[in-house]
């Protein structure tokens, strides 16, 4: 995952980080990173904490960081 220390620090912190990935659409090019990602199964909702950019394994996906556990 990325951030290192930086993801373990905010582990310690009760945040949870973790990378979504997304399959690109013209939807999905609009996500700002001052959007929220809301899970519609449980309703949980996760910041966005970095801009989406295309996967390196599959250029046809975006991935970002985004981060539960935090207001």
């Amino acid at each position: 995952m990325r951030g290192g220390e930086t993801v373990i620090a905010a582990r310690l912190t009760a945040k949870q980080p973790a990378i979504l990935t997304i399959r690109i659409s013209a939807q999905a090019l609009t996500i700002l990173p001052s959007d929220r990602i809301v899970d519609a199964r449980t309703g949980e909702m996760f910041n966005i904490r970095e801009q989406p950019r295309r996967s390196r394994d599959d250029p046809g996906l975006l991935e970002m960081l985004i981060e539960a556990g935090v207001t």
